[in-house]
């Protein structure tokens, strides 16, 4: 993984990122500072259950 700054001059330089599968990627906002994430191919259907 690169770092979030030199990912930063890269998006400013007008790079476009197409992602696949098992890449990591950040969120640019304070409150994600800390959280990577993976880009998945896998899916989730989120589900109510009466007890919780």
């Amino acid at each position: 993984m690169i770092s979030t700054d030199i990912a930063r001059s890269l998006r400013e330089t007008g790079l476009v990122w197409h992602p696949r599968s098992g890449d990591r990627f950040q969120l640019d906002e304070p409150e994600f500072e800390a959280d990577i994430f993976t880009v998945s191919e896998m899916t989730i259907e989120p589900r109510e259950y009466p007890t919780g």
